[in-house]
């Protein structure tokens, strides 16, 4: 029956699988990824696969059923409409429920149990909503699908409707009354509630002074009391004692029997969290602290924690792992650090230019820039080489093409590469009047526009300018059709550019869009990026598609350079006349349908089979998807820059010797550490996905910690070992993290708005504040880890 499931949701990567397992004493709904035996998380889309991936699995009988992720960024709402042999619906519940049904003309199946509902539709809703059995969801949720069809209507829009359904559900239910013991005695709650921040109120309700506070009338303010005296008590015979001390419970409508003070009692108990099983809890911790204590030895994280196991995205170091057996070899050392005020950690620029022409043409760029930097230089001479002999020549079987990605801050040079690129161009054209036509259009409009472009020249280099911008724009979900159809064609150029490679023709009902098949395409492109553009737009999601690994990505992190007094000088007679040779070979080997391989010598074949080896060691050890995505393409972006930089070298014999191996295997393997290290430090994405992460992130370490660091937060570590957060903890170390600081809310309204979402969805929960009096001591709020962590 999943066929039933329409089409639109079935085409987007937000499916899960569920099996029934007992969580906290109770049978729950257990989301898994579909494509290895983990469990899944409504906050982590590494964790969720196609619908294809969902049925198979749960098809094999591996899961109970399917279940779809509704995201923010998608513009679907679920509502589902409950009614359990274990927790029936009331009757009026039911009528309600049947005025649902009627009024959302939307597609409608059946849940597993199948007495209740999930009707599909486009709408949002502010945080979700569960009242009457009935549960509103629009992010952050994932719903069971069934297929089985109640009404197989197309998902529609029904914004207007939903805010009427949402406005109208009732502030407070009603629940039966359950009674518990007292906890503490009625003079130390009497002493509590004086001594909270509504003390004053309570004080005055109890003196029967509640005209002085506004209410309009004393059954208001006995509401207003009785919730204080319940908020400290679960034991509704201890308020009712309480409350009847006062002068609001002298009157006959409170002495003469229960009812009027059980109504009451019965709306303020439905709004209030149950009290929670502090020992399972407790059992979860000790299960946590086991399995830290059997995983890897500690390690760092922060300045403060020392000796303690990390629990988030685990990222090894980049270190080459021994050498294969019978390699003569060892595999290619570290890159070592730029110099101060170049970017961090590469190797790719300072004095290490590569050899041959394109260091030459890296060289002269920097040395007439305005605002000279050499990471700009060089990212700008290697996509000038690709786009002039990327097709021409090959090396395992594919082109040599490259996108490249230059980051940094605002005002540090950028611009200077593509205007160094125009130069050596001008140097050119009278030579060679057709060099233009190794550079493409300046901005890509769609997919078919682009392969147009291709059908005319077939091998060119794009420069594109604040690239971020539509680096975001093709990880948007909601892109439209050309642009997701231009991040296909971005992502079938790369890997066909290989000279017996060809890309497929496509046809259209409108026969202007139609495009033809191209020969051995050869697309290179140099972007451009400020860090909050890039980095911060960023999900794990945005890497699994893979474009973001096809990068190589350079970061600049140094201080705007002083300007050259020497700019814009022209290039010497030697460099343009070694260009011009590379440029009229290329357009030979173009005019006559011939491609030239680029050779390994024997030492560089060893080398780059290490560099291999050691992306495989990576993404074995690894089980975070952007781990192994990053390291996947590695070994193929080290040879194929390797190769360029061998044609600029001979252009008619071009071999990878061990220099230019070591010099690529160095770019490559900085180039994708810029990237893990982002993400190992969490310094990837923003707003309230990139809190809810973090927020994760945090409380996972704390269990980890150290006694001797949890009493440096002020933390007792039998709190730790009962399995409660304090709030206090999680304010200090979500303080110092950018996406709280940076929040134009602040970051103690950012972290309060991400736990109530957090405790909303069941990734957390909240000890009610008797029990934390009671158990712990505590006034402050108390957190668990929920169902849905």
């Amino acid at each position: 029956m999943y066929s039933n499931i329409p089409k639109e949701l079935q085409e987007l990567k937000q499916w899960v699988c569920w099996r029934f397992e007992e969580v906290g004493g109770r049978v729950t709904k257990v989301p898994y990824t579909p494509f290895r035996q983990s469990k899944a998380d409504v906050l982590n889309p590494d964790k969720w696969g196609t619908f294809e991936q969902a049925t198979a699995a749960a098809n094999s009988g591996s899961y109970n059923g399917i279940g779809f992720v509704f995201t923010a960024a998608d513009p679907y709402c679920g509502i589902d409409i409950d009614d359990k042999d274990t927790d029936p619906a009331t009757p009026e519940e039911r009528e309600v429920h049947a005025r649902i049904l009627e009024g959302f003309n939307s597609y409608t199946e059946r849940s597993p149990g199948g007495r209740g509902y999930h009707v599909i539709i486009r709408g949002r809703v502010d945080g979700g909503r569960d009242r009457g059995h009935v549960g509103v969801y629009s992010q952050l949720r994932y719903f069971t699908m069934t297929g089985d069809v109640v009404r197989a209507a197309p998902i529609a829009d029904c914004q207007q409707l939903l805010d009427a359904l949402v406005g109208g559900m009732p502030k407070h239910a009603m629940v039966q009354l359950e009674e518990h013991e007292a906890l503490m005695s009625d003079a130390q709650l009497h002493d509590m509630a004086l001594r909270a921040r509504n003390g004053d109120k309570y004080d005055a309700l109890t003196r029967g002074e509640w005209a002085s506070l506004g209410y309009p009338s004393q059954s208001e303010a006995d509401f207003a009391l009785l919730s204080i005296l319940a908020f400290y008590t679960r034991s509704n015979e201890q308020v009712r004692r309480i409350f009847r001390c006062t002068p609001l419970g002298k009157r006959d409508k409170a002495m003469r029997n229960d009812n009027h003070l059980n109504r009451c009692l019965a709306k303020i108990r439905a709004e209030e969290p149950s009290a929670v099983d502090l020992e399972a809890i407790a059992e979860d911790a000790r299960k946590m602290a086991m399995a830290n204590w059997r995983g890897a030895p500690p390690a760092p994280v922060g300045d403060d924690d020392a000796h303690t196991p990390r629990q988030d995205i685990h990222i090894s170091p980049a270190g080459a792992p021994p050498a294969p057996v019978g390699s003569q070899v060892p595999p290619p050392p570290r890159a070592p650090a730029l110099q101060a005020g170049s970017g961090a950690g590469q190797q790719a620029a300072g004095d290490c230019y590569p050899p041959g022409l394109v260091g030459q043409v890296a060289h002269y760029i920097y040395s007439s820039s305005i605002r000279p930097v050499k990471e700009v230089a060089l990212t700008s001479a290697i996509g000038l080489i690709a786009g002039i002999a990327g097709r021409c020549y090959n090396v395992s079987s594919t082109g040599l093409n490259q996108y490249l990605l230059f980051v940094a801050k605002t005002g540090t040079g950028k611009e200077d590469g593509p205007k160094g690129i125009e130069r050596l161009l001008a140097a050119l054209r009278p030579l060679i009047p057709s060099v233009d036509d190794f550079i493409g259009p300046g901005a890509f409009a769609s997919g078919q526009a682009l392969i147009r472009v291709l059908d005319q020249r077939p091998s060119f280099v794009c420069l594109l300018g604040e690239f971020g911008l539509t680096l975001q724009a093709l990880n948007d979900p909601r892109a439209p059709a050309a642009t997701l159809m231009l991040k296909r064609v971005l992502l079938d150029l790369y890997s066909k550019s290989g000279w017996n490679n060809v890309l497929r023709s496509t046809a259209y009902s409108d026969a202007e869009k139609n495009t033809r098949t191209i020969f051995a395409p050869n697309v290179s492109f140099v972007g451009d990026t400020t860090p909050e553009t890039f980095f911060d737009s960023l999900s794990t999601a945005d890497i699994s598609d893979g474009l973001i690994p096809r990068l190589h990505i350079v970061e600049y992190k140094g201080q705007r350079p002083s300007r050259n007094r020497k700019a814009g000088a022209k290039p010497d007679k030697a460099l343009v006349d070694t260009l011009a040779n590379l440029v009229t070979t290329s357009l030979n080997m173009a005019n006559n349908n011939a491609c030239q391989p680029v050779a390994l010598d024997p030492v560089a074949q060893r080398m780059m089979d290490a560099f291999d080896e050691e992306c495989d060691d990576h993404m074995r050890r690894e089980t975070h998807n952007v781990v192994i995505q990053l390291w996947n393409r590695a070994h193929l972006k080290a040879l194929k820059i390797a190769a360029l930089v061998a044609v600029g070298c001979d252009v008619h014999q071009p071999t990878i010797n061990e220099r230019i191996a070591q010099w690529a295997i160095d770019f490559t393997r900085a180039g994708t550490e810029v990237m893990l290290k982002r993400f190992e430090t969490g310094d990837i994405g923003s707003g309230e996905g990139k809190q809810a992460v973090e927020l994760r992130r945090v409380v996972e370490v704390y269990f980890g910690l150290n006694e001797q660091t949890l009493r440096n937060y002020k933390v007792k570590p039998e709190l730790r070992k009962s399995g409660i957060i304090p709030y206090s903890y999680l304010s200090v170390r979500t303080s110092r993290l950018a996406c709280f600081q940076k929040d134009r809310r602040g970051p103690a309204r950012a972290l309060r708005d991400t736990l109530e979402q957090a405790v909303e969805t069941e990734v957390l929960g909240i000890v009610p504040k008797p029990q934390a009096a009671e158990r712990f001591g505590k006034k402050e709020l108390l957190y668990y880890r929920g169902d849905n962590w």
